[in-house]
């Protein structure tokens, strides 16, 4: 007994063919099917069609909570973005006062200012060299020998030395004697044991008497 050719009918399933790339339109195209189905006469009796198409409402439903969520954010970010922007103008007009106020309260001082945190600059961009700090002697290493010695600092292109027997009488005062070194030792300084007075400034070109002023005299004693 032969068969007859039975064709199978073909499989059909549901699709959507609405637009939902974006948030909107995903919600449009759930509320606008909705509507659709429930018009269908077999809405009615479709009970598990019924529960999904409702999680499905609610899912549209929450993106477009979630979207106008979003869109506010957005709105209040430009905004902050914006007023980060007059935030950062009246910083600026801040950071000068704060500059001017130091300025005028440190008067020309460099060792004021960098005790505020801040670098000294002139108007060439060159901070005019204060007077050294950091000075200490010692007997030197031969009898009748002094040192004296000292951090570099911001000296760049060396230091002046002077002496004297008596720091009261400029009479007794050396001339100044250059020195690259940031250590001098002054040679038949005196008797064993005597003291000798020494001070010290910094080259500084960009000063008018190219120098920095003179550092506090300091005692040494002789070998």
């Amino acid at each position: 007994m032969s068969k007859g050719n039975t064709a199978r009918p073909p499989r059909v399933r549901p699709s959507i063919s609405k637009p939902r790339k974006t948030d909107a339109q995903i919600v449009d195209t759930t509320q606008s099917s909705t509507a659709a189905m429930k018009a269908s006469p077999d809405w009615p009796n479709a009970a598990d069609v019924q529960t999904a198409v409702t999680a499905w409402n609610t899912a549209a439903t929450n993106i477009a909570t979630n979207a106008a969520t979003v869109q506010q954010l957005k709105d209040q970010l430009r905004a902050a973005v914006a007023k980060q922007h007059t935030l950062r103008q009246a910083w600026s007009v801040a950071t000068k006062q704060v500059l001017t106020s130091v300025d005028t309260f440190c008067a020309n001082s460099l060792v004021k200012i960098q005790g505020f945190g801040f670098v000294g600059i002139t108007n060439s961009h060159r901070a005019l060299i204060d007077a050294p700090s950091g000075l200490a002697t010692s007997p030197g290493a031969m009898p009748g020998e002094s040192q004296l010695t000292w951090p570099r600092g911001l000296a760049i292109h060396g230091f002046v030395v002077q002496h004297a027997t008596d720091m009261g009488n400029p009479a007794t005062y050396s001339p100044s004697i250059p020195c690259s070194k940031t250590k001098f030792t002054l040679t038949s300084a005196g008797p064993s044991g005597s003291s000798v007075y020494f001070r010290l400034a910094a080259i500084d070109p960009h000063a008018a008497s190219g120098q920095s002023p003179w550092s506090a005299w300091i005692a040494g004693t002789v070998r």
